[in-house]
């Protein structure tokens, strides 16, 4: 996903009374409704890292 469809999701749902909604990542694939979520800590930019071989946002959900 690029950024600005991200943003344009995240206008979306600010648009639709959503504004204070608290964002979450979502960390299993197979019940994701299920409390199965993690709290967001920041989005960060990253590139040329030596351990990464994807440039772009990485969203941080760790514990």
């Amino acid at each position: 996903m690029k950024v600005s469809d991200l943003m344009e999701q995240l206008r979306e749902f600010y648009d639709k009374g959503h504004a204070d909604d608290e964002v979450r990542l979502i960390c299993a694939a197979d019940n994701p409704l299920n409390c199965e979520s993690r709290a967001i800590k920041g989005a960060f930019l990253i590139y040329n890292h030596s351990e990464s071989e994807v440039n772009g946002v990485y969203i941080d959900g760790t514990n």
